[in-house]
Order: structure tokens, then sequence, then C-alpha cells
């Protein structure tokens, strides 16, 4: 946890009872304020304006001139976003960042967000400061302190507080969770309601003793979701930012919202829209130094039964002596340079439609010369139809979506403006084994991550990249396009393993309808040893790099593994995502790490495929081939140069340890020249086609 030295803050809750009116039972999500055994652990709070009828409740939320005004301007931009981040209800991980903010700052969006989630009803998902317990132990789930008045605290054998195998005695459970996994990074897609949440303990799965809630520790170290919380964890630590929803906190309003009857999609479901208002008030947030040391907010509701609370008055209060950073309409932005005429896929590295606009125009039209389906255009993958679908200009894009642009006009670049990205999880779409189903989305993170960090969410599991490709739910290969061919990636192939990149659209094919997640696990350069689209920086533009930057090792393994990469060049085309070589596990046939490639994408390309006709299928080809180790490394690999008119003269290199290609020979099937690689490149004069070459290690050639 990253406690600063001046220690953490407090977010305060007020809870004031205004009075009892009747009303029929209501339903139960949650935590929710009120909750407890003086008013019922069902008793669940509703936002101002239900009255156990469906429909829309508008609420608006206010800045009041505080006292000190000090902060009144400053705090605008950040009420707008977490009214829209409220209104937009999109669950995420990986919410947690410290690379924005200095380590003596408090975010004050971060604890907005917080102070918005109670003023909606929301209580603590922890015991919190309200338990008078100390330190760590204010991390256990949400509960009241049963019938011995004291709390019974103790971790099962994790050692983490707040998890699914605390002993907690006779306190009894307030927090409500999802009945298939009891996993609070995790929701129900199709239904939030009494059929797939509960509050009783007996509703358990096997072999849980209590709900588990989203404390970060929890979910780095118990449920494999790093650099995640719950908005509604108490305590805020200074150097850090929290400015998106997770699972369970969306998951507690829309429980909420399936109505008096507990069931959703019934006449009495109700949703809510946040405004940002001067006038008729629902909501306020101001600066009250004589109300709070820190942060509060202050609820008075109608309760009824027992079973009911609905929010009379809500009011959040701020202390201006705190080093609060106000953040602004645009803390990410990112750049991306386009070459004329070459397709470019790409995917948004910051979140759009919280602060800015987030449609094509909005996104790309602000800096895209020329006419839109003229001079430029952009498309995405429709894979629910599987077909391509063009884009209007007041189309909305969003994060975790890949898309194609392409632009006739030279010098073109576009920025992507707006938040920082949490991680949503991906939809990806499936079809029965072989064919699958290709998804194009998107890398969400403006950093990289590795894609063997990557996890599937299947129903109420999460699986590992590993497991869930053995489970046979997607192909660990993924595609990007670098500009002229396609590159194929996955995590176990030597040369071929990949990371994800800020604007990385990727191809990901699954075989039945699961969620893609991206963990919030950044590269670091100790530890990165490849790119898949090895994004090359440049002032504060980048381009979609034509190279992977990952080298073969100068030496053969001690297993006998080795590759050498093959790189073909041609003024703006470039293709280094191909490699040939030996490793323990695969076989002079084909197997799991010859990986297909992708026909491109445009009619300008130059690229390199290994052809196996022979192996039957609809393959294009290949992009890598590896044969099985041997004690002395032998063998001949054939590869292809395909390009198109646009390619003449083209640069043929080869990468790989010293010791293969001293006694490796290379020919030119189509001259029969033998190529020197002591001269380094080979260059030669491109038709439009295909050009043959024999790569040889050990043994004389045979033709």
């Amino acid at each position: 946890m990253n406690k600063n030295p001046q220690g953490p803050k407090r977010s305060g809750l007020w809870l004031l009872v205004a009075g009892l009116v009747g009303f029929v039972p209501a339903v139960q999500a949650g935590p929710y304020i009120f909750a407890g055994e003086s008013f019922g652990v069902d008793l669940i709070a509703y936002p101002e304006g239900y009255e156990g009828d469906g429909g829309q409740i508008e609420l608006n939320v206010c800045i009041v001139s505080g006292t000190p005004s000090t902060h009144d301007s400053a705090m605008e931009q950040s009420v707008r976003n977490i009214i829209a981040v409220y209104n937009q209800l999109l669950p995420t991980t990986g919410n947690l960042r410290t690379d924005v903010i200095t380590g003596s700052q408090f975010d004050f969006e971060s604890v907005a967000l917080h102070e918005l989630g109670h003023c909606l009803g929301k209580a603590h998902v922890n015991l919190a400061s309200e338990s008078g317990l100390s330190g760590d132990d204010q991390n256990y789930t949400k509960s009241t302190d049963g019938d011995s008045d004291n709390f019974d605290i103790a971790t099962g054998t994790d050692g983490v507080r707040g998890s699914s195998d605390d002993a907690r005695g006779d306190d009894e459970n307030l927090h409500w969770y999802r009945t298939a996994n009891n996993n609070p990074f995790t929701i129900d897609y199709s239904t939030v309601d009494s059929t797939t949440y509960a509050r009783d303990t007996a509703s358990l799965p096997t072999g849980h003793l209590f709900a588990a809630n989203g404390d970060r520790t929890v979910g780095a170290v118990v449920l494999s979701t790093p650099n995640t919380e719950a908005v509604l964890q108490q305590f805020t630590f200074s150097g850090e930012i929290q400015r998106t929803l997770t699972h369970d906190g969306v998951a507690t309003l829309q429980y909420a919202m399936s109505g008096a009857d507990e069931s959703a999609g019934t006449t009495d479901d109700f949703t809510f829209n946040l405004n940002f208002a001067t006038s008729d008030c629902h909501i306020n947030l101001s600066f009250n130094n004589s109300q709070t040391s820190f942060a509060a907010c202050a609820v008075s509701a109608f309760v009824s039964n027992n079973v009911y609370a609905r929010i009379a008055s809500a009011d959040i209060y701020f202390n201006s002596t705190a080093n609060w950073f106000f953040n602004t309409a645009t803390p990410c932005t990112e750049t991306l340079s386009l070459t004329q005429n070459q397709w470019t896929m790409f995917t948004l590295p910051c979140s759009v439609g919280i602060s800015t606009g987030n449609t094509v125009a909005d996104v790309l039209g602000d800096d895209l010369t020329g006419t839109y389906d003229t001079d430029w255009v952009v498309y995405e993958r429709d894979a629910s139809n599987n077909v391509y679908t063009k884009l209007a200009t007041t189309d909305v894009m969003s994060t975790g979506k890949g898309y194609w642009v392409i632009t006739d006009l030279a010098g073109q670049s576009f920025d992507v403006e707006g938040q920082f990205n949490g991680s949503p999880d991906i939809l990806l779409y499936g079809a029965d084994a072989p064919d699958g189903r290709a998804n194009l989305v998107g890398h969400p993170f403006d950093f990289s991550v590795d894609w063997s960090d990557v996890q599937i969410v299947d129903g109420a599991e999460v699986k590992s990249l590993t497991d869930a490709v053995s489970d046979g739910d997607l192909s660990e290969t993924y595609h990007i396009y670098n500009g002229n061919a396609y590159d194929a990636f996955d995590a176990s192939t030597d040369g071929m393993i990949g990371t994800l990149a800020k604007f990385d659209g990727i191809w990901v094919k699954a075989f039945k309808e699961i969620y893609l997640r991206v963990p919030s696990i950044e590269v670091t350069a100790a530890s990165s040893s490849a790119s898949s689209s090895a994004v090359e920086s440049a002032s504060a533009k980048t381009t979609i790099s034509k190279a992977v930057t990952e080298t073969p090792g100068s030496q053969v393994a001690d297993d006998g593994s080795w590759y050498v990469r093959v790189i073909v060049e041609s003024g703006d085309f470039k293709d280094s995502g191909n490699v040939l070589g030996q490793l323990p596990d695969s076989m002079d046939g084909q197997d799991k790490h010859d990986l297909e490639e992708l026909e491109p994408f445009g009619d300008s390309y130059l690229t390199v495929i290994f052809p196996h006709e022979e192996w039957g299928g609809d393959a294009w080809g290949y992009t890598s081939d590896y044969h099985a180790s041997s004690r002395n490394p032998q063998g001949e690999w054939t590869f292809a140069v395909l390009s198109s008119i646009d390619v003449s003269e083209v640069s043929l290199r080869l990468q790989g340890p010293d010791s293969i290609l001293r006694k490796a020979k290379l020919r030119d099937l189509e001259t029969g020249k033998q190529v020197k690689f002591s001269e380094g490149v080979y260059t030669f004069n491109a038709s439009p086609g295909i050009r043959y070459f024999s790569f040889q290690v050990g043994k004389k050639y045979q033709r």
C-alpha cells in the first residue's frame, strides 16, 4: 500500500435520518449507507427522487461557493468529470495510478468520486474508520459487530484482510456480492439483481467464509487484479489517482436500479442521470473548513420499515488546507502520425467522452485536414456480424476498440486527448474452432503491458492467458499491422513474444464469447524484451513503427533453441516480424510456434512469409517457421518476399547467432545467387509478386 509520509486521509460520511415514510419493500445491493443494526442489515439507500416506480431520475450536482472560496473554480473540471464517470457506469480494473501527481498531493477528483458515491447511496466497502478499529484492521469487509458487540476479525490462510477466507465470527455481512464467484473485480454483464447477487453469507460459493471487498491488496495478492481498488474503499493516499469505477461499485448502483422487486427488466427499474447545474440542486459540493478536516459527505434520508432509505439531502465538503491537485480536461494527450496512403490500425490510449468529445469528428476531425470520406476515412470491425463498418463523423469512439484510418494527404497526425483510461473488459465475439471469430480491439493504456499478462473473463471465471488458450477459448496469437503487413505475436514463441504498446489496435481470435482484460502491469525498460508495435516516440508524436525491436541472441541456447530474424525494407516499407529457427518443443512440420500471418490489409505492402501449402488449410502464409532442435543445428527453410507494385529496390537482412550465420547459406531462388552474409545486406529489384529464398544450415544444398 502506498502510504506517504503524511499518512492517509480519511473520507468522512455523516448519516442523518430525516424521518419515516411508508413505502413498499425495497431491493438490496451493495453495501449501502444506513444499513446496519439500527435500521436493518437489508436497508437500501436510493437516490433522491426514487418513489418505487420506474423511469429516469435526473439529479443536479452543484458547486456551492466555499468557506473559504479559494478553490471554487478549480474544482469544476473534476466535478464535471465525476458526473460523466457515474453516468457512464463503466467497470474497470487498473484504476490506481501513482505516476500522475506528486507524492505530497491529494487528487481532488479521486476524493470527489468517492464522496459522490456516498451521496448516491453507497457505503464504504470496508469496515473503515467508523468501526473504531485501527490500522489495516479497517480493511475487513463491511459488517455489523454482531451480538457480541465486538468485531470478530481474523485472516484466513491467505493472510489478507477483506478476502473470502476471513473468519468473522458473528459479524453480519453488509456487502452484497456476486454469488457466482464472490469476486468484487467482476460483474454479471447480463443481469444484476437478486438472482445474481446476495448479502447473506449462506449464498457464498463453496469454501468461502465471508464476502470479499475491493481492497487493493485483495486484488493484487488474492484475485490477480493489480493496481485496482473499489472507489468506496476508505482511505485516500497522496501521490495517486483513482478516477474510474470498478466492478462492484457499478454493480452496487445497478442492483438498486433493478427496483423494489429486486428483479431487473421490470417496470419499477430506474436509471439516473447526473447533471452539472447551478440551481435546483440535489447534491452540493463546497469547501468548508468548519465541516471537515479533509472530505466528507453529509447525507439525510427518509427511512421506512428498515428496508428502504431515500436520500433527502446530500452535501459534500472539503477542507482547503489539504495539498489538493486539481485535474484538467486533458491530462492524457497522445499524438499519432500517419503515413500518406497507408492504412494504420490504432486504438485510443486516452479516455474520451469524459472531459472531451468522443465522436470521430472530435477525436480525429479536429486535426486531420481535407474532407472526410474523400481525403481520409475511419473504419471499425463489427465482430458480431463479422463485417467492416465505415464510421460517420458523428459516430462515437471508445476505449478498447480497434480502428482503421487512412489519409491521402501528407504530414497528417491527430491527437487523442482526454482522461487516463482504466481497463474495461473487452467483449470478444466467438465462433467454433478452427475458424473462430476475429475481433479488432485495442490496448487501453498509454503504457506497455506484456501480452502474457492479459486475462480472459469467462462468465464468473477470470483465467490467465495460458489457461484460456488451453481451454480453447481463444488463440494465443494476436496480430498488429505494421503499416504495410501484419506481424504476429504470442506469449511463448521466441522472437515473437508480444508486448502491447500505446495506440496498438490488435486482432484477437476467439472461439466463444468472452472478455479480454488487460491488467495494469506496466512493462519497465529493465523487464521488457520486445514490443509488438515497437512504438517510437519523437517529441510528443508517435508513429506506428515498421520494426520489431527484439533481436536474436548471439548464441545458441543450452537447450538447442535459436532463431534468425528476417528483415526486408524499401523506403517507407519495412517488415521485421519474421523468424526462422529451432525450438525443443517444435517439430519439422506444423506446430504451435509456426504463427500464421494475415494477408495485408491494403494494396501497398512489402512482407515476408513462410509458405507451406503442404500443411493445408487456408493460411495465407506463416510469419515464423520453427523446426525441432537438433544436436548440431541443421535444416532448410524456404521463405518468400511479397511486394506490391509500389515497391522497387528491396534490402534483405538477417539477424541471428553468429554460430548459425557463419555456417548458413542463403540463396535467391530466382537468380540462383548465393548471398554472402559478410556483406550484411542483400539488395534486389523487386517486381510485384513473390520472390523465393532458401536458408540452409549445416548441409549442402539439394538443388
